[in-house]
C-alpha cells in the first residue's frame, strides 16, 4: 500500500504541470488535453515509483516525435492528427490504461511484478499503436484491412502495413529496453512486454476494423482497449512465469 504525503503530492503536481504546459506550448495537446494529462501524470507519479513514470513519459515523447515526423506530408494526404493538439478524450483514452494498472498496484497490499509488467505492457501497446499509425501512413503502398487482408486507403481504421507493423514492433522493443536500462525489468519482462505490446496493437487494429468502423466505438475507446488488452496480456505472461 502506498501512502500519499503532502510532499509527494506537491512534487507530482509540479512535475506534471510543467510537462503539461510544455506539451500545450508545442501543440501536442489542447487546454483540456493538458489538464487531463496532468491528472494522469500525477496519478502515476503518486501511485508508483518515478522510474515507472519515465516509461509513461517515454510514450508521450514517442507520440510527439512520430506525430510531428513528416507532418506536412501527412497534412497533404489528409492522414494527420488535428493540428490544434489532442483533446481530453484522446488523452484519457491513452492515459487511463496505464493509470488503472498504477492504481491497482498502489491499492493492493501484495504489489508484484505481474502488475508492473502489465503497466509497462499497456504503455508499450499504446506507444506501438501511435508508431504504427503515424509511420504506417507514410508507407508507399496501401495498407491491408486486418479482417479481410484487402487493400484499403491510408488512414482507414483497421488498416495495417508492413512499415507500420515494424514501427510498432520496434517501439515496443524500445519501451521494454528503457525499462531494462532503468532497472525495473529483466530479460523475461522485456520479451513479455514486446509480445504483449504488439498483441494490444493488433487488438487495436481489429477493434478499429470492426467496432470503430461500425461507429460503435470512437478512437478513444479503441485506444483504451488497446492499452488494457496489452496490459492484461503482459500481466498474464508474468503470472505464468512467476
Amino acid at each position: 500500500m502506498i501512502y500519499i504525503t503532502l510532499e509527494i503530492f506537491i512534487i507530482a503536481l509540479i512535475i506534471s504541470a510543467a510537462l503539461g504546459m510544455m506539451a500545450y506550448k508545442v501543440k501536442v495537446v489542447d487546454a483540456w488535453g493538458m489538464t487531463s494529462g496532468v491528472v494522469v501524470s500525477m496519478g502515476i507519479l503518486i501511485c508508483m515509483d518515478v522510474k515507472f513514470f519515465v516509461i509513461f513519459f517515454t510514450f508521450v515523447i514517442i507520440g510527439a516525435i512520430f506525430t510531428a515526423y513528416k507532418w506536412n506530408k501527412k497534412v497533404k494526404e489528409k492522414t494527420a492528427e488535428k493540428e490544434e493538439g489532442r483533446g481530453i478524450s484522446n488523452v484519457m483514452g491513452n492515459g487511463l490504461p496505464p493509470l488503472i494498472f498504477a492504481l491497482i498496484y498502489a491499492v493492493l497490499p501484495g504489489q508484484n511484478m505481474a502488475l508492473l509488467c502489465g503497466y509497462i505492457s499497456a504503455v508499450a501497446a499504446l506507444a506501438a499503436d501511435t508508431a504504427s499509425s503515424e509511420i504506417g501512413v507514410l508507407s508507399k503502398s496501401k495498407p491491408f484491412m486486418i479482417t479481410t487482408l484487402k487493400r484499403v486507403e491510408k488512414g482507414t481504421d483497421g488498416g495495417i502495413s508492413f512499415l507500420g507493423t515494424f514501427a510498432g514492433l520496434g517501439t515496443t522493443a524500445l519501451v521494454a529496453a528503457i525499462a531494462v536500462i532503468i532497472g525495473i525489468a529483466d530479460l523475461y519482462i522485456f520479451v513479455a512486454v514486446v509480445i504483449a505490446g504488439n498483441f494490444g496493437n493488433f487488438v487495436d487494429s481489429f477493434i478499429g476494423a470492426t467496432l470503430e468502423r461500425g461507429k460503435i466505438f470512437g478512437k478513444q475507446e479503441t485506444n483504451f482497449v488497446c492499452g488494457i488488452s496489452g496490459g492484461l496480456c503482459g500481466l498474464v505472461l508474468c503470472l505464468v512465469a512467476f
